[in-house]
This record gives structure tokens, sequence and C-alpha cells, in this order.
């Protein structure tokens, strides 16, 4: 462990250094190691998920804590990155919450589009203007959606249900 002193002098453990300790501990199969990282920059990736949300509209339904929650998830999925310490880690991280907003924001447009085209009849031209996007768009989660739709049908078939 690495110590630095303080202003009074008092020797303190470095807590970024002590955090890429455990990452390369973790890269290098201690699973418990995860655990005391997300401990030691949890709060400032809930800072960094309350900046991240005070960017999005105002009737986002994801919380901070969720989006952080979300993201540990990710990240504990992420075997391949060679992590080299905590900005790198707190970099991704923030990468990760982007990208989660947006298959967010994705998802929910397209729940809109099959609302709209399925439920109340709308052309993709009027779904197109209700949403501020353009009729190709509209055309492209149109078509994702039954894809999706088609391949959870198969998912729940081939599972018996």
């Amino acid at each position: 462990m690495v110590i630095i002193l303080t202003e009074g002098r008092h020797m303190v453990p470095s807590p970024s250094l002590d955090v890429t300790r455990l990452l390369r501990a973790w890269s290098g199969g201690d699973e418990g190691a995860l655990a005391r990282i997300v401990e030691l920059v949890y709060p400032e990736l809930r800072d960094m998920a309350r900046r991240c949300l005070s960017r999005e509209r105002r009737d986002h339904t994801i919380q901070a804590t969720a989006l952080v929650h979300e993201a540990y998830v990710r990240l504990v999925e992420i075997r391949q990155v060679k992590w080299r310490d905590r900005a790198h880690f707190l970099a991704v991280g923030a990468r990760v919450m982007r990208r989660i907003l947006v298959d967010y924001a994705r998802a929910r447009k397209c729940a809109q589009v099959v609302e709209m085209r399925y439920f109340g009849g709308l052309t993709s031209a009027e779904i197109a203007t209700v949403l501020h996007v353009s009729p190709q768009s509209v055309h492209r989660d149109w078509s994702l959606a039954k894809s999706w739709l088609v391949r959870e049908m198969n998912r729940e078939e081939s599972h018996g249900a």
C-alpha cells in the first residue's frame, strides 16, 4: 500500500493508488477486489450519474442510484479490459452510463413507435412528426420492435412456454 503525507503530517493511504492496486487484482482474477473498488469509487460514480442525469429531460424516470447500479452490473461483465488506474475505471464508467441512457432513450422511443403505430394506427410520417424524428428513424424503430417481438416469441416457444 502506498502512503502519502497530508498537511497535518498524518500518514494516510492514497485512495487512487488503492483503487489502481485493486483494479489490477480484479483483472488478475480476484473477484473480491471489485466490491472494494466500488466501495471506494461509489461516491464518484453517484456524482457522475447525477451530472449525466442533470443534462437529461426533467421527466426522466431513471434515478442516479439506478443508473449507478446498472453501470455496476455492466462493468462487472467487462472482462477484456486491462484496467490501468482509477481514472480509467471512472472513464469507462462514464461511457457505460452514457450508453445506458442512450439505450434507455432508444427503447422508450421504440416503445412509443409501437404504441402509436399498433394501437393508435398512426402512419410513420405522423409518428415522425410527433416524436420529432425522421420517418426513416420511425421505420428503423418499427423494424427493430418487430424483430425483437419475433425473437422473444421464438425464445418463449423454445423454453416450452
